[in-house]
């Protein structure tokens, strides 16, 4: 059903009010809402979803993943509102939540060589901290996915249009249900896996991309979130693609993912 609702999506545009222009939606169908910036968003017409993994409601736990291109995470289920951890702008996309800090970003899932599932992520990232800008997609289940025995995540990446931005990849793991289930992805530890500097920098066809679980490092900086410092790959919560500006030029790109799942 979700492949199904995504691929009826045409489109999705934010736009925080600095950015000083706005993308219009094409689906004459979906309702246009207003985010906390200002800015008009377009939301996906929304289907029934699984129950959210909110605080205080309950979630399963252990929901093995099997290594291979079967055990693809796209197709967990999600929560159904993604909410800031602080004071950034945070929106729902269907089943993806999207965060940054005074960007511009747009979603779609065109269909591409024939591969179901394939996201868009159309960008700009101007200087906003000292050290540059960031935003990202982020998939939160409603579940504690085990992914031990497996290696890594992989993706297929295609990039449309370079940028000299960098591309990163986040998991968040728990430390136990009880608390998951308490408090929600509050209480998750982010770690961070980052591509090669060159990876968004030039146009290319599909390439398979890997990042093995022993090089995620813990995450670091203002706005992450740490626990008690394990990485544990047998309670996976969610998973981001992280978009990276580093330095004090823009940065405006596209590229397409299809297909994360465990290896």
């Amino acid at each position: 059903m979700r492949n199904a609702m995504l691929t009826c999506l045409a489109c999705l545009a934010f736009l925080v009010s600095s950015c000083g222009s706005q993308q219009e939606a094409e689906q004459p169908q979906e309702q246009a809402t207003t985010d906390r910036a200002g800015a008009e968003t377009v939301q996906e017409p929304q289907a029934d979803k699984e129950t959210s993994a909110q605080p205080g409601e309950p979630v399963l736990a252990g929901v093995k993943i099997q290594c291979g291109e079967t055990g693809n995470l796209a197709e967990q289920p999600t929560v159904s509102e993604y909410l800031p951890f602080r004071d950034e702008t945070a929106i729902t996309v269907g089943e993806y939540g999207i965060y940054y800090d005074r960007a511009t970003a747009r979603l779609s899932w065109p269909s591409v060589d024939g591969r179901d599932g394939v996201m868009k992520i159309e960008y700009e990232l101007p200087p906003h901290f000292p050290w540059g800008n960031w935003l990202s997609v982020c998939k939160q289940f409603t579940s504690v996915l085990d992914m031990s025995g497996c290696e890594g995540l992989e993706l297929e990446l295609q990039v449309e249009l370079p940028s000299n931005a960098k591309l990163r990849l986040t998991m968040s793991d728990v430390r136990s249900l009880a608390e998951f289930q308490k408090h929600g992805h509050k209480v998750d530890e982010m770690w961070w896996y980052d591509f090669d500097n060159g990876t968004l920098k030039e146009k290319n066809g599909w390439v398979k991309l890997r990042a093995p679980f022993n090089d995620f490092y813990a995450s670091r900086g203002a706005g992450t979130r740490h626990n008690n410092g394990k990485k544990d790959i047998s309670k996976i919560v969610s998973y981001e693609i992280n978009v990276v500006l580093e330095g004090d030029v823009i940065a405006a790109g596209t590229f397409l993912v299809h297909g994360i799942h465990a290896y």
